[in-house]
């Protein structure tokens, strides 16, 4: 079990620790790859479920397609950047990452069951219902992450986006709860909140 008092330790930090946004040009995500890992592992110590679900451990899926780069490159940078902050995330505990291609075709449903998924992070995609990937990790109770702000109204949980220069965090505050968040009421002050929207594409 993680300590509580650890958890809380990097929550309050993330209120004033947040380094000024990078842009990415020609991308859909407002910063870094690697910045936004270092965001939302952050996020985790306002989760009051966290502790609970990452007992054993914590297994992160990156859904994206191999085939469209912007997708691909995410992928690749998230993945280095979770293993550069393992610690941070989870003190000792161990970190897994399991790389899940939307462009095979495979059931999205049996690959986040057969890898164990613990998180979701959704990378930037094309002609992709994120609507199909919010309803199924909600029925897995699978919380999920991105940095695609359209992405939040499509029925993901956490993301972050860019105000003014500096990182912004976004809630759908529905789909949290939905896919088994529970988030700290003093947390949710701070954030923007984002409505679901059925007509997002």
């Amino acid at each position: 079990m993680i300590p509580a008092r650890w958890l809380w330790g990097i929550g309050l930090g993330l209120l004033v620790c947040l380094a000024p946004a990078r842009h990415l040009s020609a991308q859909e995500m407002d910063l870094t790859p690697a910045d936004q890992v270092s965001v939302l592992g952050r996020i985790l110590a306002f989760d009051r479920s966290f502790a609970a679900r990452a007992d054993d451990g914590l297994v992160v899926g990156i859904l994206y397609q191999r085939g469209y780069r912007p997708s691909l490159l995410a992928h690749n940078d998230v993945r280095t950047a979770t293993a550069a902050i393992k610690g941070g995330i989870l003190g000792s505990g161990e970190v897994r990452l399991v790389s899940i291609d939307a462009s095979s075709g495979a059931d999205l449903q049996k690959e986040l069951r057969d890898g164990e998924v613990d998180l979701l992070y959704v990378a930037p995609m094309r002609a992709q219902d994120v609507r199909e990937v919010a309803r199924v990790t909600t029925a897995l109770r699978i919380p999920t992450f991105t940095g695609v702000r359209d992405y939040m109204v499509a029925g993901l949980g956490i993301g972050v986006g860019q105000r003014g220069g500096r990182p912004e965090i976004l809630v759908n505050l529905e789909a949290t709860r939905s896919q088994g968040m529970d988030l700290n009421a003093q947390f949710l002050r701070v954030v923007t909140m984002i409505k679901p929207d059925d007509g997002i594409e």
